[in-house]
């Protein structure tokens, strides 16, 4: 498969996992091994993560901790089956992109991991309430905005540091000779 075919079908795939996940998934755990599963992803994985719906709590955190793995392997595996190679960074400001991909990211995966309570929904702080996040559609659009952010900033750090290493050998080898 080419290597741009390979990149976009990541890219598509991060994308849908969640939103397939969550539909796969029931809303609570009621069989024994929905509950060793949710035991399990608790106390292993992300289990206690920044999404808790009540209305969805167990396909929450199922989604939560299985499509943040995937997106880190799926960025992982994109940059290197293309390889280590110089990207053509001549279009893009690369250090705006840093300065931008680095936090999102970073406040993404944090997202993910730690815990939050929410409290008892007012109606101002819409993003940050129960009610946000036990809405089908604002949650899976949270999770697909989260996962992609996550994608993209961990390849474009990974093609970045890769053209970095190989821009500094050649340097060395040029003030070598």
């Amino acid at each position: 498969m080419p290597e741009k075919k390979i990149e976009e079908w990541f890219f598509w795939t991060v994308l849908f996992f969640p939103i397939v996940v969550f539909l796969l998934t029931p809303s609570h755990a009621v069989s024994p091994v929905e509950n060793q599963l949710a035991v399990f992803v608790d106390e292993y994985l992300f289990g206690q993560g920044y999404y808790k719906p009540m209305a969805y709590p167990f396909a929450a955190k199922l989604t939560n901790s299985f499509s943040f793995f995937f997106a880190v392997t799926a960025a992982f595996i994109a940059a290197f089956s293309q390889g280590w190679k110089k990207y053509d960074f001549s279009q893009t400001h690369p250090v705006l992109l840093i300065l931008v991909m680095l936090p999102l990211t970073i406040f993404s995966i944090w997202l993910t991991v730690e815990p939050m309570e929410f409290s008892k929904s007012t109606g101002r702080s819409w993003g940050t309430s129960e009610s946000f996040h036990n809405t089908v559609f604002l949650y899976l659009f949270a999770m697909v905005c989260k996962n992609t952010t996550i994608y993209l900033g961990i390849r474009f750090i990974l093609a970045f540091s890769s053209t970095f290493l190989i821009e500094w050998k050649e340097y060395r080898e040029r003030k070598s000779k």
